[in-house]
């Protein structure tokens, strides 16, 4: 008998139910923002874990709760133990911080080169092995849909677990064109390539973007030569500059990369902070439940945020269960039948996982061990 297709949605009416992305200058704040929005939406220490990824170093100074992705193989082994680990370690914790998402995609290009290298190795010749992602996969941007398609694959593998994502990454002043008339014009946007940020945003609730607002008390127009030319051209030069940190949710000029889903969330510039971010998605999202219920009375809506919550954790326990029902022969079975499709550091995340139990193959492996791999592979 086929499933059930199909029912009515209910509006998610807490802010922990939602990804979300922040994009700012380097050095603006963006982790102490991270850790202070997991702590005041959560209530704990732990209630955001940031995961630092290759080069960061941005949670050093604070009190957080956190740990260093060195590589992809490293990357690996968390996604694992974040899984194993969901009823005790981190049993309270409602997101993941990943800072950043550039230092995230260049260890995903990263390890596809070593994918396309390893399968090079395999060929006897018949793949030329590569030194950059532009050369995987045969070129023509395949290797970076590959590196677009594992980040992908691994974060949703962990919102199946309950895990809520918080993104940060830094900006850049970029050209841009209108698709619809082809005009050309300046837009501040994040510091990756386009198809690494659209494919990550299209995934979230909020892309909101934080720069400093600079402000001067005097603006002289000059003659200068331009850079690494000697053509001549005009110059503002300001004086006396003030600055504060302000972040944007909606740009109506279409000058700043932002994005929103929130039908209630406003324009223009806002104080940094988390305490302004929690109080205006909050604010948001209760307009919007307003919007398309009616006033509900506060009984309902915390009837309504139970219920939602008791979804998620029934959702979350079905999917670490799930395993246990199935025997071991069962196990077995959907491992091979998932095998091929699988990425190398996944497979060689289930090799180390099988020579952890002291097997030499799956056969050998423990009911425990294979329980871990078919988790992994979800």
């Amino acid at each position: 008998m086929a499933r059930k297709v199909g029912k009515i949605n209910t509006i998610k009416a807490d802010i922990t139910m939602y990804d979300y992305m922040l994009i700012g200058e380097s050095g603006l704040g963006k982790t102490e923002f991270l850790y202070e929005f997991g702590v005041k939406t959560t209530g704990r220490q732990d209630g955001l874990l940031i995961l630092q990824f290759g080069r960061e170093n941005g949670s050093d100074a604070l009190p957080a709760f956190t740990d260093r992705v060195a590589d992809w193989s490293d990357w690996g082994e968390v996604k694992e133990t974040l899984i194993e680990e969901r009823n005790t370690t981190f049993k309270n914790t409602k997101y993941i911080g990943i800072d950043s998402i550039d230092e995230l995609f260049r260890l995903a290009e990263e390890e596809v080169v070593n994918m396309h290298n390893r399968e090079a190795r395999a060929s006897e010749g018949k793949i030329k092995p590569t030194k950059s992602v532009n050369g995987a996969y045969g070129g023509y941007q395949n290797g970076q849909n590959k590196a677009l398609d594992i980040v992908i694959n691994d974060v949703m593998d962990l919102h199946d677990y309950g895990y809520r994502f918080f993104y940060i990454g830094h900006t850049k002043l970029r050209s841009t064109v209108d698709p619809l008339t082809g005009v050309e014009y300046e837009q501040l946007t994040n510091n990756l390539l386009a198809k690494y940020y659209d494919g990550l945003k299209d995934k979230v609730y909020l892309s909101v973007t934080a720069y400093n607002k600079r402000s001067f008390e005097t603006i002289e127009t000059v003659d200068a030569k331009e850079f690494g030319t000697n053509k001549k051209i005009k110059k503002d030069v300001g004086t006396g500059m003030n600055s504060r940190r302000v972040m944007m949710f909606r740009d109506t000029d279409n000058t700043i990369n932002t994005k929103s889903r929130l039908k209630f969330i406003p324009s223009g510039e806002v104080e940094f902070s988390a305490n302004s971010f929690i109080e205006l998605v909050t604010d948001a999202l209760e307009k919007q439940v307003n919007y398309y219920y009616g006033n509900l009375t506060q009984d309902k809506k915390d009837e309504m945020l139970k219920q939602q919550q008791e979804e998620i954790s029934q959702a979350v326990s079905a999917k670490l269960t799930e395993v246990k029902s199935l025997n071991r022969d069962e196990m077995l079975d959907k491992i091979k039948s998932k095998f091929a499709e699988l990425n190398q550091d996944v497979k060689e995340s289930i090799s180390n996982i099988v020579k952890k139990d002291g097997a030499t193959n799956l056969l050998e492996a423990s009911d425990k061990a294979l329980e871990s791999i078919v988790k992994l592979i979800g």
